[in-house]
């Protein structure tokens, strides 16, 4: 156990009808006041884990324990010290910006001058001062996030819950959020968790993540320490035709070749080669950086890919372009 953990899971499972192991006994710990990312694919089991730890959903068996209070005895507690921003839209389009917080800050037993001014003090930090008299039926999607960002943060909670935080955001919105995110963090000192299938977040945002694949941890660790372990970069070759030929350590697929290198430059020649004697053509060679994508597929074996993913941000967007009439 680390000296500083605030989060501590233990052997979690959760095993729904039908004997569907979501979370197939994971293990990890958070320390006080960082980012942590839970990693993987739609189908890993990450949104499964964040509502054990939110107290939304019961555990079949294993540990949960939040700065010292255990599921499910002081689940009463937990739920004073937390926040959690959902996946799912929670902001009521018939509200005001500034009803909506009035109302989670009700809900949490806030009343008086102390709670306007803890509410004028959020909305004015994530820049929402100037629109928290109008209905989020006018705001943009990266507004309405900011929203119910802040409406998860109106009773001060010392832990954040974050699932899929930025999904069905344009890239403008997404980074802006992120800078929020960041900002949630030094000014306030809170420790967030969050869950997120993309590698570009996790890898901008997160002090450490647990890759998830299939209700397993398949990995703990920094982002930086994770891709030095799968190594230092790849080589990309893009063939003249697409081939099938299986090759030890070289992914194929269609007319692109990869291969995980710790010495890409000097391993170049070597592959090309190769290559060539086994009668492919190359038309072109590239080295990239190693990403925390290369680290999902050294340590699962697979890829995310659009398939896996892109129909979350598709079905927030459509909900959101409902509310937005």
């Amino acid at each position: 156990m680390l000296e500083d953990s605030v989060v501590e899971v233990k052997n979690l499972i959760k095993i729904f009808k039908g004997g569907i192991r979501a979370v197939d006994g994971i293990s990890f710990e958070v320390k006080e006041g960082e980012i942590f990312g839970i990693l993987g694919p739609n189908g890993a089991g990450k949104s499964t884990a964040i509502k054990i730890l939110t107290t939304l959903i019961s555990m079949t068996s294993g540990e949960v324990s939040l700065l010292g209070l255990r599921r499910p005895e002081d689940d009463g507690k937990i739920r004073e010290i937390i926040g959690y921003l959902p996946q799912d839209i929670s902001s009521d389009s018939t509200l005001t910006g500034f009803e909506n917080m009035l109302l989670s800050a009700r809900l949490h037993g806030l009343r008086g001058k102390k709670m306007v001014e803890r509410i004028n003090s959020i909305l004015h930090d994530l820049q929402l001062e100037n629109v928290k008299d109008r209905l989020p039926s006018t705001y943009s999607g990266g507004m309405i996030r900011k929203l119910e960002l802040a409406q998860a943060l109106v009773h001060m909670p010392k832990i954040m819950f974050m699932d899929e935080p930025t999904v069905g955001l344009d890239p403008a919105a997404r980074i802006s959020l992120w800078e929020q995110i960041k900002q949630l963090r030094e000014r306030q000192g809170v420790t967030i968790v969050m869950c997120t299938h993309n590698m570009e977040e996790a890898d901008s945002l997160c002090d450490r993540v647990a890759i998830m694949n299939r209700g397993k941890v398949a990995v703990t660790g920094a982002p930086s320490a994770l891709k030095a372990r799968a190594g230092k970069g790849s080589i990309i070759f893009e063939l003249q035709d697409e081939t099938k030929v299986n090759i030890k350590r070289m992914r194929i697929k269609g007319k692109f070749v990869t291969i995980l290198s710790k010495t890409p430059e000097a391993d170049l020649p070597r592959y090309l080669n190769l290559l060539v004697s086994k009668g492919m053509v190359v038309k072109s060679a590239a080295i990239k950086e190693v990403t925390l994508d290369d680290v999902f597929l050294k340590f699962t074996g697979g890829r995310i890919t659009e398939d896996q993913t892109g129909w979350m941000g598709a079905r927030r967007t459509r909900r959101i372009a409902r509310r937005l009439g």
